[in-house]
Parts: C-alpha cells; sequence; structure tokens
C-alpha cells in the first residue's frame, strides 16, 4: 500500500484550489503554514519537501525518478525554466508538477482552507462545495 503524500494543502496549490503568485516561495511559506509546518528560509522549504517526498512512495518519488526530472535538461516538463540551474527550486517545481496528477487515494483530501489564503482565480464557491462538501 502506498503511503500518502501528507501536505495536503501543498496538493491543493499544486492541482490550482488556491491562488498563484509570481513568487513561488511566498506563496510557500503561507501554503506550508496551512499543514502545519513554519519556513524561515526556501531552504526550510526545500527540507520539508524532500522529508516528505522520501516518506512517500509512489513511483514518481523514487531517487531514480526525482534525478531524471530534476536534471537540467528536464527542467522544461516540470515548468521550471532557468537562467542560473537551482537543484533545490527544480526539486520544488517536480514535486508540484507531480502532485497537480495525484489520485485522492493518494493524499488526504480535505476542503481548502480559502479563508486563510485565497482561492484560485477559477475556483468558484460552487466548485468548491461541488468537490469537497459530501451530500
Amino acid at each position: 500500500m502506498e503511503n500518502k503524500f501528507k501536505l495536503t494543502n501543498v496538493v491543493l496549490y499544486a492541482k490550482g484550489w488556491y491562488l498563484r503568485t509570481d513568487d513561488l516561495f511566498a506563496d510557500l511559506y503561507k501554503i506550508l503554514e496551512l499543514d502545519d509546518y513554519t519556513c524561515y528560509t526556501n531552504s526550510d522549504i526545500y527540507y520539508i519537501f524532500l522529508i516528505n517526498v522520501q516518506e512517500c512512495n509512489h513511483r514518481w518519488c523514487e531517487l531514480r525518478e526525482v534525478m531524471i526530472g530534476i536534471d537540467p535538461k528536464n527542467c522544461w516538463k516540470v515548468s521550471y525554466y532557468y537562467e542560473e540551474y537551482d537543484m533545490k527550486t527544480a526539486f520544488i517545481f517536480y514535486v508540484l508538477s507531480n502532485l497537480r496528477y495525484i489520485d485522492s487515494n493518494q493524499w488526504d483530501v480535505q476542503t481548502p482552507k480559502v479563508t486563510k489564503y485565497p482561492r484560485g482565480e477559477n475556483i468558484t464557491i460552487q466548485k468548491l462545495v461541488q468537490q469537497f462538501v459530501k451530500h
């Protein structure tokens, strides 16, 4: 059985339920607070992602897959374009890219905390209710 990915709000962010700005790290500082983490540096974000990926045993979390995914020649596949390559940033983009596509049985699905962080641009209250409120 696969271990579920524990950063629920990071998954919601990756899937577009939360607003994305042009400052990925500023977004992640706030999103990780919703998952009960406090970050002081961008490296903190990287280490939190690293620990949670390590605890997961989904195929995309395997070392081989990660190394291929963050290779400079493959970074474009996860929307990471760079002038100066940064492995930690590439890894974060790799994780977010993969989280966009994980199934509901691979993470603990919870309603986005839109009162604490704005919902995504195309997310309406009706869409939130349809997706997350049990009838």
